[in-house]
This record gives structure tokens, sequence and C-alpha cells, in this order.
């Protein structure tokens, strides 16, 4: 990011286009949009607590803990919405025990994800670059979701969450290159 294009040196984004898209049910309503939107919200909040829970430097595990208290703000947002749908909703409790924590955001499995980008963990640039690539994958994800439902009310959480993931995707290039300066 720093350095604009002149500092671009070829890397090029790589992976399915349908990665996270068989998530979505085509007849997923309004309600099943949020739980899946829930549940990756939750499966990023866990894959940042259980690495900062191994962070050894204390910069990276603040920053660590910080990203998983924007994704449990963004689990309340959601489930408030989701209050607001149904004529009786679950609990936050059982909304938690229903919403999958299996995968993040992007669309990923938490379990592999962790495995295959252990060394992207190391140091507080490498942390931050690895979440502003998982905050694009969720920017991504939520708007190509945004693009196949078609209830009215469903594709407004999608461009939501996905504007809200633009706005983590801004802060978090400030972090670091507030870190490169």
């Amino acid at each position: 990011m720093k350095g604009g294009l002149r500092a671009w040196n070829g890397l090029e984004v790589a992976g399915p286009m349908d990665l996270g898209m068989e998530l979505l049910d085509s007849e997923a309503g309004p309600e099943d949009v949020v739980i899946l939107s829930y549940g990756m919200e939750k499966a990023l909040e866990f894959f940042y607590k259980s690495v900062a829970s191994r962070a050894e430097l204390p910069r990276a595990k603040k920053i660590l803990l910080d990203l998983g208290g924007i994704e449990e703000r963004h689990m309340q947002k959601l489930f408030v919405l989701y209050e607001s749908m149904v004529s009786t909703p679950l609990e936050r409790q059982e909304l938690d025990s229903k919403a999958s924590i299996r995968i993040l955001e992007g669309g990923y499995e938490v379990e592999e994800f962790m495995e295959k980008n252990q060394a992207m963990l190391q140091t507080v640039s490498d942390i931050l670059s690895l979440a502003m690539m998982l905050e694009a994958q969720a920017l991504d994800l939520y708007l190509r979701y945004s693009q196949v439902v078609e209830d009215s009310k469903s594709k407004e959480v999608f461009y939501s969450l996905a504007q809200e993931e633009k706005a983590h995707l801004s802060s978090l290039g400030k972090l670091l290159e507030e870190l490169e300066d």
C-alpha cells in the first residue's frame, strides 16, 4: 500500500472465484443471511483471539484482541438486525450455538487457514497484512453474496457488511503505514 502503484511488486490476488459461495443457499432468506454472516464474524473473532493467545509481542497481542473486538461488535450489530427481522428471535446464546464457527469471513476453514498461515503470524506487520487479506476477502465475499441473493433486505445486509469491511481495511492500512513510518 505504501508507495502506491510504483511500489507494486507484481503480486496478484489468487483463489477460486467461488470460494465461500457454497455457504449461501440460493433460497436463503434475510434471517439465514444474517445467521451465516454472524457465524463468519464469530469464526474470525475466534481466529484473532486464538492467535492473540499465542502472540509473544505485546503490541501484536493488543492488535489481535482489538481485531477480535471489532468482530464482536459486528456480531452484536447482526444480532440486533436478526432480532428486528423475526417475530420470535433466538436468544443471543442460542444464536451463538446455531451459528457455525468453522468458516472465516473470506470463506476459509479456520483450522486450515491457521495451519497454512502460521508463518504470517510472527510480526505485527505480518499480522496486519494477514488481517487486511481477511478483510479484503470478506469485502469481496459479501459483495458477491449481495449479487446472488434475490431478497432486497438480504442484499442490503450484505452490502452494509461489505462497506464495514471496506472501512476496516482502510483502518488496518493506516495502522500498517504508521508501523512502517
